[in-house]
């Protein structure tokens, strides 16, 4: 760890203590939810983040391909 890191980190932690942080946290309905396929569950979360980290590479991938950007 850099000195610039470890400076990072203390200033961090003052500031968590002078502004008084709290803890927020949004837990969508599907978090405890899962898709079963025969003997596997997979969580809905990482499926749709999968689904959605597909479709931009997707994305990225025709962009990069069939445009002049690429």
């Amino acid at each position: 760890m850099t000195n610039h890191e470890a400076n990072a980190l203390v200033i961090e932690g003052v500031m968590g203590l002078v502004w008084s942080t709290t803890y927020h946290a949004a837990t969508p309905s599907y978090f405890a939810q899962s898709f079963r396929f025969g003997d596997f569950y997979f969580p809905k979360a990482q499926v749709y983040g999968c689904l959605i980290a597909i479709g931009v590479l997707t994305f990225l991938y025709v962009l990069l391909r069939f445009t002049w950007l690429g």
